[in-house]
């Protein structure tokens, strides 16, 4: 199976000190929550069936077939088998996951999670099979130039493979495949072969041979599951066959680097669940139909016991719905998310999320030109401390120009603009 077919790279940059809001590490974040929430075993909100046709309506007859097929025949034990069908489907899932459209990597999410438990179960026995602790596989990818010169310029650092991976065994029909292809058709792009090293001393995420199990019988293929986390080693221009070489290391999960990752990964998180993070995340994305989904389904199947959690997913519904202009439902939400804090937090006057419902209550009925239940809000926001004074000051200084009092409004945006600077980890 050729796989010489663009992927999504993206790089965490321990050199990058910005709030993961504020740089491209958040990029490489976002799709590592995402894994987690497509991988997760205990996921209930995982559909059970499909609905690709209705959901892609291709234009192409052949591509109709084989969605109504996909939809009507699948099997979990035959998703290895469709993934590397020479067919739409697996180009419609790594176009999903090069572009990061979250709804169409959704819609896939059975399909994705059934392939990296047949590599998974794979894996365990491959392992078995092997006698040297470090053995190697190899790739020949396209990469834009601009994609080539930024990870030119993070050398060291760790890189995200954000699709599944197929790889080889053999060396040599990976460098013939690729130096056969013409250089005329590829515009803006580069040929690049890939070196992966792998200590399978160190657990890994998953990656097997796939020869009993795909649809084209090739012995030497091996898959990576989606999200692999690589260290890039080094990268060069082989002037022999005029091709760049990039040699990459799997990281293992004893590995410093990643540790590292996730310590900082929960140090942005904050105490906030993954899951709702990814919530936030989708808001971030302006996917607002599927957080409200995220949120709803969070809700509706129970995962969270605690009251603090549910009260943050009552506040993302509460965003979604401000944005979409459902100002009563906001409200609604808001007052729930407020019943979860009082009622269960030991020490709800001090909790930010408190802050920021009075704080957005505040802001929904300044929205309505009801300033009386807006100042209420406002005040009681006030009473609460908290690095993220600026929003109630400008809020409250909005209001007195609405009433005319130009004195006072300039006064609270003079507080507005003192406490700003305080504020720059500000992350929903």
């Amino acid at each position: 199976m050729e796989n010489l077919d663009l992927i999504s790279i993206n790089v965490y940059s321990s050199k990058d000190s910005l709030s993961i809001h504020k740089s491209l590490n958040g990029e490489f974040i976002g799709y590592q929550l995402l894994f987690e929430r497509l991988l997760d075993e205990t996921n209930e909100m995982r559909e059970s069936k499909f609905g690709l046709y209705q959901y892609f309506k291709p234009d192409n007859s052949h591509d109709q077939r084989i969605l109504k097929e996909f939809d009507k025949d699948y099997q979990s034990g035959k998703s290895i088998w469709w993934y590397t069908k020479d067919c739409c489907i697996s180009k419609l899932l790594n176009k999903a996951f090069k572009s990061l459209n979250i709804d169409d990597i959704i819609i896939f999410n059975k399909f994705i999670f059934d392939i990296n438990k047949q590599i998974k179960d794979q894996h365990k026995l491959f392992l078995k099979t092997k006698t040297n602790s470090i053995i190697q596989f190899y790739r020949g990818q396209f990469l834009s130039k601009d994609e080539l010169n930024r990870l030119k310029s993070n050398i060291g650092q760790l890189i995200s493979m954000n699709s599944f991976l197929i790889t080889s065994t053999n060396k040599e029909k990976i460098l013939n495949n690729l130096t056969n292809r013409s250089s005329l058709l590829l515009n803006d792009l580069i040929k690049i072969f890939i070196e992966i090293n792998v200590n399978i001393q160190s657990p890994s995420r998953p990656f097997s041979p796939i020869k009993s199990l795909n649809n084209y019988l090739n012995e030497d293929d091996i898959l990576f599951t989606c999200g692999c986390i690589f260290r890039l080693d080094e990268i060069y221009f082989n002037e022999d066959l005029q091709i760049w070489n990039m040699k990459i290391t799997l990281c293992g999960d004893n590995d410093s680097d990643l540790k590292e990752f996730f310590l900082y990964l929960n140090s942005e998180l904050n105490g906030i669940n993954k899951y709702i993070y990814f919530g936030f995340y989708l808001f971030q994305m302006q996917k607002y139909k599927l957080c409200q989904e995220h949120f709803e389904k969070l809700l509706e199947n129970q995962i969270f016991n605690d009251p603090i959690d549910v009260a943050y997913c009552h506040y993302g519904l509460s965003r979604v719905n401000y944005i979409l202009g459902e100002y009563k439902s906001s409200i609604n939400n808001l007052n729930k998310s407020l019943d979860c804090l009082i009622e269960y937090s030991q020490e709800e006057f001090k909790h930010k999320l408190i802050f920021q419902c009075y704080n957005d209550l505040g802001q929904i009925y300044l929205k309505q030109n009801q300033f009386l239940l807006s100042l209420q809000f406002y005040n009681k926001a006030i009473n609460i401390n908290n690095e993220h004074l600026y929003q109630t000051y400008s809020g409250l200084a909005h209001i007195y120009y609405k009433l005319d009092n130009f004195h006072l409004s300039l006064e609270y945006l003079q507080k507005s603009l003192e406490n700003k600077f305080i504020s720059l980890s500000y992350a929903f």
